[in-house]
Order: C-alpha cells, then structure tokens, then sequence
C-alpha cells in the first residue's frame, strides 16, 4: 500500500458504483473522524505526511491517532 492514510486509499469503482475500502479502516476512520496511519512506517518514508495529518486534521477537525 503506497497510501499515507486510510481514508486516502478509498477508491471508487465505477463498474461496481461502490466505493471500496481496501484496508478496511477507510470508512470508519472518516466516521470516527480519525487521521489513522495505513502503515507504521508512513512517517519514516516520508516526514512531510506529519504535516499533511495536521493539516487535515484541523481542516476537518478530526484527531490523529497514534
């Protein structure tokens, strides 16, 4: 998985017309309004997703978790 955080690996199917969840957190994260990591080592590969959760999170007013 090459995504820093759940919600960014949702994708939409459009054969299906469904989204879909591949780690399985995605959905749930964004109704527990959580910034949730899909990797433990997301921030080691790339420091600058520190400051993308942050930002989210005070955009959308969610809570890092970790």
């Amino acid at each position: 998985m090459n995504r820093d955080f759940t919600m960014n690996a949702l994708y939409f199917d459009l054969d299906e017309l469904k989204v879909i969840d591949p780690l399985g957190r995605g959905l749930e994260d964004i109704e527990n309004k959580m910034v949730e990591l899909c990797s433990e080592f997301s921030f080691v590969n790339d420091p600058l997703r520190i400051l993308r959760a942050v930002r989210m999170s005070t955009h959308f007013n969610f809570k890092i978790s970790g």
